[in-house]
């Protein structure tokens, strides 16, 4: 597929795909939709999401005879570098392709079973950590973890 927005083209058969993602959505008219987004970098440098969506729904004339029908809409979605490295660490993304290596921790086996570790904190302290792990689209648990694993790099 093919689009130009703003005059610059966006071709994903020339592009590298990064990373893909799918869900199952419900549209604003209560339809089922699946919807697979894939991030791409152009062989210059620019990088793009393209959403691919496909909504279905069951249609029922007045006889009762039941068709089940569809649709499927493409959007495509500029993004800096800096958006496409963070939509790449947010959330279930399998990661294809990742030029952003450098920035993201690799996983690490742990040597046994996980451990339990309870501290106190001001509230105002955990307040800021809740609205921070929010804002990354994480779960505290995951944002503190990777702030001491951050913090812990030698």
């Amino acid at each position: 597929m093919k689009r130009i927005i703003d005059g610059v083209a966006y071709n994903t058969d020339t592009a590298t795909v990064l990373a893909q993602t799918k869900w199952e959505d419900k549209d604003d008219r209560g339809r089922d939709t699946d919807v697979t987004a894939t991030l791409y970098e152009t062989p210059k440098g620019a990088f793009f999401l393209a959403k691919e969506i496909e909504t279905t729904w069951v249609v029922e004339d007045r006889y009762g005879d039941r068709e089940t029908k569809s649709r499927e809409d493409n959007v495509f979605l500029p993004m800096t570098a800096d958006e496409a490295e963070a939509w790449m660490l947010k959330g279930d993304v399998e990661v294809i392709h990742n030029r952003f290596a450098e920035g993201v921790p690799e996983a690490e086996a742990e040597d046994g079973q996980s451990a339990t570790l309870y501290f106190r904190v001001p509230e105002t302290l955990k307040q800021r950590v809740v609205q921070a792990a929010a804002a990354a689209d994480v779960s505290t648990n995951t944002w503190l973890l990777r702030c001491a694993e951050g913090c812990l790099k030698t």
